[in-house]
Order: structure tokens, then C-alpha cells, then sequence
């Protein structure tokens, strides 16, 4: 089923696709797990754990929502002449595969484009998340990080943020994540760094990669995403034998929805510089200055 234009979405090319055929307000309102990307496969990444919690239980429900159009994603040589209406239309198409795949309550698609989505003078993103966000009332939602490199993903980290900071706290998840991308987040450190276990159904989360044919022509998105995975889990700890057979790692982006939250800046700038911080010391510790 699909419903365009829904729930008073400023972007009226956005659609709503719910693959059981729900009407689309009961499938955004038993959402439970909310995932937040910006491209078509996005979702499949950074909400994996999501995904995986929800798939084939009846007391959890995900959806996703697709903040762009990916008009703007490299294609492969088959690709390049096709008008960017066909190659947008072929993107959605499988990520509604993906949708039918992973047992979705609905996936939402906004249809921006990038730059759309990075003038934050364009209040239409941050309105159309606000209204999504305010249906779904989500325990957990997961989103782009803050220190992704990828210029999009942090647009849409943002958005995400301003579109909760502006809700009152009865809209607020209980755990807000920023998962890794374009970036690993291994580097953080506790409690500001999350693990997210993707152990189970490896074959399912294979299979949701797997769909992505316009995007997996061009980079081996695959076996690159769920290597990360897997790396991940081994080189989790140096002393002690594998906890999980994959895991991804997220900052924990909840306490920005405080009432007395640090800006955005300054809560980056305090992981950063703890970073810096433990590093030098590390060193120090094992050369000292003359």
C-alpha cells in the first residue's frame, strides 16, 4: 500500500509505504523503533539493530524514513543516462524491497533533494520529522552521527536534532542514537559510546544490502557493511575472546534532548578533546618526557 502526501507533510512528493497494507497512520503509530537516514540504504545501515530487534515480533514495530531523494548518488555505467526521475523512482523501488524484506510497519519517503536538506533556511524537513516523529512516538529512534564525513548524513543528523529539540519531552525517545557511517565511532569512550548488537539473521541483514543493485554496482556496500560489523565485534576488546559475531557502534545522542543540554558544538567538542586527551596521555605513560 502507498499513500502519498500523508499526515500534512510539507513535501508533496513525499510517500508513505507500508508493505502489509496498513493504513499508514496505524503503521506509523505502532512504530516502536524509528530509524533516520538520508539516502535510500541508509536504514539498512545505521538502524540495523533496530531492524533486527523488530523483525518478526509482534510487540515491536520499525519504521524508516528516508529524508532525500538520492538523485545525486554515483550510478554504475548502465545508469548514467537514465533521467533522474527513472533513477530516483528505480531507488525507492528497492528500498520499498527492502521495507517488504525486513518486515517494516512503513517506510516513509520525503523526497528532498541534498541540497534541500542541507539549506537549513528550508524548514520543510524539520517540520515533515517533527509531524512523523509526533505519530510514531518511538521508544528508540536511530540516526546519522554527528562526526559522520559524509556532508548529507550530518544534515540529516541535524535535522533530526532540531526536529526533537523542538518537540516537547513527552515526543523524546528514551535513546536517541547516532550510528556509524562514514565514520567508525570506536574511538569514543564510555558511557558516551553505544553498542549495538547485529548478531542475529545475518543472512536477513545480507539480504537488505543485497537489494541496493543501482548502489552495489558501483561500491561493494555489502560485504564492506557487514565486514564493519564483524570487525567490529573482534577487535571490541584485546583481552578477552568475542562478545557478539557482529556489533556497530553509536554516541549516545539522548542527553541533547535534556533541558539543559549542551549545544551540539559542545557536546562534540567535549568527545573530541576527550579523545585527544587519553590518547596523549596513553602515550605519556609510555615515553615519558626527558
Amino acid at each position: 500500500m502507498t499513500e502519498t502526501t500523508p499526515l500534512n507533510l510539507v513535501n508533496q512528493g513525499a510517500e508513505i509505504f507500508v508493505p502489509d497494507g496498513s493504513h499508514y497512520i496505524r503503521a506509523v503509530r505502532r512504530t516502536t523503533h524509528l530509524g533516520i537516514g538520508a539516502h535510500q540504504d541508509d536504514l539498512e545501515n545505521i538502524a540495523v539493530n533496530g531492524i533486527l530487534n523488530c523483525y518478526q515480533d509482534p510487540r515491536r514495530s520499525f519504521s524508516g524514513v528516508v529524508l532525500t531523494d538520492g538523485a545525486g548518488a554515483p550510478r554504475p555505467p548502465k545508469l548514467t543516462t537514465l533521467p533522474d526521475l527513472e533513477y530516483v523512482q528505480l531507488r525507492n523501488q528497492e528500498q520499498k524491497a527492502a521495507a517488504r524484506l525486513g518486515q517494516y510497519s512503513a517506510a516513509v519517503l520525503l523526497a528532498y533533494s541534498s541540497p534541500d536538506l542541507k539549506d537549513f533556511g528550508n524548514s520543510g524537513p524539520t517540520r515533515d520529522l517533527q509531524n512523523l516523529i509526533r505519530t510514531a512516538s518511538a521508544r528508540v529512534i536511530y540516526a546519522h552521527n554527528p562526526f559522520d564525513r559524509h556532508p548529507t548524513h550530518q544534515a540529516a543528523a541535524l535535522r533530526t536534532l532540531l526536529a526533537l529539540q523542538s518537540l516537547p519531552p513527552k515526543y523524546h525517545p528514551e535513546r536517541l542514537y547516532g550510528v556509524e557511517f562514514w565514520r567508525d565511532l570506536d574511538w569514543l569512550d564510555h558511557p558516551a559510546r553505544v553498542t549495538l548488537d547485529c548478531s542475529q539473521n545475518l543472512e536477513l541483514q545480507a539480504d537488505l544490502l543485497g537489494v541496493y543493485e543501482s548502489q552495489n554496482a558501483v561500491k561493494d556496500y555489502p560485504r564492506g557493511s557487514l565486514g564493519r560489523r564483524r570487525a567490529q565485534a573482534v577487535f571490541a576488546e584485546s583481552h578477552q575472546p568475542d562478545q557478539r559475531l557482529a556489533q556497530m557502534y553509536a554516541v549516545d545522542l539522548t542527553p541533547l534532548l535534556a533541558k539543559d543540554a549542551p549545544s551540539l558544538g559542545d557536546f562534540a567538542r567535549a568527545l573530541l578533546e576527550s579523545f585527544q586527551e587519553q590518547v596523549l596521555a596513553s602515550l605519556t605513560d609510555l615515553h615519558p618526557p626527558d
